[in-house]
C-alpha cells in the first residue's frame, strides 16, 4: 500500500514541512493556492521525495468540495496522512470531512512548539528542524553570522573593563563609541573634554582615555582579538548577553551579529542574536537604553519576518525600561528584561532563565 502525504500549504511553511518530515511518504500532494504556490515550491526544494502540487481556491467553497472529493475516491485505496497545520479553515474542513471515513487516514497538526498531534489516537509527537533549513524555508537564507567560539577568553574579560570605563564617564563613553560607530572609516575621535578613542590598525588594539569633569584620566588598552567589533554599536553588550544566555539550558546554538542579505547581497537586516532552543529560535534584540519605542515595532516585525510566527522575540536592556516601551513589547508580543534593576548580567541570570522557561513554549497570536 502506497504511503501518501496531503499538507495544506498557507503562509508558514515550518509546520508543513516537519509533517513531511515525521512521515517520510512516497509520494505528496501540496495543496496549495495561486498566493501560497512558491511556499509549496520552496518546501519541494528541500525535500526528495516525489510529488504535485494541486491548486484549490483558499475560499471557494464548492471548488474546495470538488477538489477534494475528487482527491478523496482517487486515494481510496492508499494510506494516507494529512496535514492540516498551514492552509485555509476550508480546506481544513473539507478534507476532514472526506477523508474522516478512509479506513487508512491520519489526520495530524503541528503547533508552534514543533508538537504533531495526531487526531485519530491523540498522539503526539516533537519533530525537530535545524536552524538552516528553518531559514531557507521562510527565503531568507543565513550565511553571514558568527558563533561564541569566534570569540576568546580577552573578548570575555574586556567586557568587564568596558563597563568601568562606562561608568567612570558615560557621556563621554556614550559620544566616542557613538562617532566611533557612525564613522568607522576614522581611526581616532575626541570628545569636548579631551577624552579619546583610537584604533590601531596595525596592532589591532583600541585605546580608551576618559576624563571626568575634575579633570582625573582613567585609560585602558583593548588588544582582544574583537576588540574593535566591541565598541561599535555596543558589540560587547550583545556579546555580554549573548553568552549569558549560552548558559541557558535550553541553548542549542547561540550565533550573534545575524546579516540577512537581499538578492543582490546587500544588507537586509541584522539581528543582534538568534538562539536555536531545538524547538523554536530566539531572537535577541540588545541595546543599552530604548531611546525609540519604533525600535520595538522593526525587531517585532522582523522576528516574523525571518522566523515565522512561531519564533519567540526578546528584547533586552541595560537601563530600566519605561513604560511606554515595555507597552510596545506587550502589544508586540516581545519578552521585555532589563540588567541593572537585577544588578547586572550575573544576577539576572537566574531571572531571565525563569522567564525565558516560561515563555518559551506558549503559543504566539497570529
Amino acid at each position: 500500500m502506497k504511503r501518501t502525504h496531503i499538507t495544506l500549504v498557507g503562509g508558514q511553511p515550518i509546520p508543513v514541512y516537519l509533517g513531511i518530515k515525521h512521515y517520510e511518504p512516497e509520494y505528496i500532494f501540496f495543496i496549495c493556492s495561486e498566493q501560497s504556490i512558491q511556499e509549496a515550491e520552496r518546501i519541494r526544494d528541500e525535500i526528495e521525495i516525489e510529488s504535485e502540487l494541486i491548486i484549490i481556491d483558499p475560499v471557494d467553497l464548492q471548488n474546495i468540495s470538488s477538489a477534494v472529493k475528487q482527491l478523496s475516491e482517487k486515494l481510496k485505496n492508499e494510506q494516507i496522512s494529512i496535514n492540516i497545520s498551514s492552509g485555509t479553515k476550508p480546506w481544513s474542513y473539507y478534507f476532514i470531512s472526506k477523508f474522516s471515513n478512509h479506513k487508512n487516514c491520519e489526520i495530524v497538526y503541528v503547533d508552534q512548539n514543533n508538537l504533531l498531534r495526531n487526531f485519530n489516537d491523540k498522539s503526539q509527537q516533537i519533530v525537530d528542524i535545524d536552524m538552516n533549513t528553518r531559514f531557507k524555508l521562510h527565503n531568507n537564507p543565513l550565511k553571514n553570522y558568527q558563533l561564541l567560539s569566534e570569540y576568546t577568553v580577552e573578548d570575555f574579560k574586556a567586557i568587564e573593563r568596558i563597563r568601568q570605563l562606562r561608568k567612570f564617564n558615560f557621556s563621554d563613553f556614550n559620544y566616542l563609541t557613538a562617532q566611533f560607530s557612525k564613522h568607522q572609516q576614522r581611526s581616532f575621535i575626541e570628545s569636548k573634554n579631551g577624552s579619546t578613542i583610537k584604533w590601531n590598525k596595525t596592532e589591532r588594539s583600541i585605546t580608551m582615555q576618559l576624563y571626568n569633569n575634575h579633570g582625573i584620566l582613567e585609560s585602558d588598552i583593548f588588544n582582544s582579538p574583537n576588540a574593535r567589533n566591541l565598541f561599535i554599536n555596543t558589540g560587547w553588550f550583545e556579546l555580554e548577553i549573548a553568552h549569558l544566555i549560552s548558559k541557558w539550558g535550553k541553548a542549542k546554538e547561540v550565533r550573534l551579529n545575524c546579516i540577512f542579505p537581499t538578492t543582490r547581497n546587500s544588507p537586509k537586516n541584522e539581528i543582534d542574536i538568534i538562539v536555536d532552543t531545538g524547538i523554536k529560535l530566539l531572537f535577541v534584540e540588545c541595546k543599552t537604553q530604548i531611546n525609540n519605542e519604533t525600535d520595538i515595532d522593526k525587531f517585532a516585525s522582523a522576528v516574523k519576518i525571518y522566523g515565522g510566527t512561531g519564533s519567540k522575540a526578546l528584547f533586552i536592556t541595560d537601563a530600566p525600561m519605561r513604560d511606554k516601551a515595555l507597552e510596545k513589547c506587550h502589544d508586540n508580543q516581545v519578552i521585555p528584561f532589563s540588567l541593572q534593576p537585577l544588578g547586572g548580567a550575573n544576577n539576572a541570570k537566574t531571572k531571565l532563565f525563569q522567564l525565558l522557561n516560561k515563555e518559551l513554549y506558549n503559543i504566539n497570536t497570529k
